[in-house]
């Protein structure tokens, strides 16, 4: 089983069997669409790492269609962008972040989203004049 269905696994029995503030320790948020999964893996990529440079990381790890960041602003917060498959042939992208703190792990979340957006956009937009110029329009 892999790494991101054993961390959903966990979350759903923290929903289903945990307290209320068990819940709360975890922050997920919609990024919306992206052209290819490649497109949104080098975006999570480069969002994790310029997170790291301003505010630290313990480490960041990328996989196959997910980038996990952990000790996250050099503390105990934990975060996944997941690149998942979606319809019209497009990838999803959710962020998941892990937080003992409520407030500190939305605060990461707004960041880490606010960079996964500039990146989306500057990498779609360079896809994009790519396939202009290499289709020729």
């Amino acid at each position: 089983m892999s790494m991101f269905w054993r961390g959903l696994a966990c979350l759903a029995c923290v929903v289903v069997a945990g307290s209320a503030s068990a819940v709360e320790k975890w922050t997920i948020t919609d990024l919306g669409s992206s052209r290819t999964e490649s497109l949104c893996v080098a975006a999570a990529t480069e969002s994790f790492v310029s997170f790291s440079n301003v505010f630290g990381a313990s480490k960041v790890i990328r996989a196959t269609w997910t980038v996990y960041g952990y000790g996250l602003n050099n503390s105990e917060h934990d975060a996944v962008i997941t690149c998942t498959f979606s319809t019209a042939n497009a990838t999803r992208a959710t962020l998941v972040v892990y937080s003992e703190n409520a407030v500190q792990g939305g605060l990461i979340s707004n960041r880490l989203a606010q960079h996964f957006y500039d990146h989306n956009d500057r990498l779609e937009q360079e896809w994009l004049d790519a396939a202009y110029k290499r289709f020729g329009f």
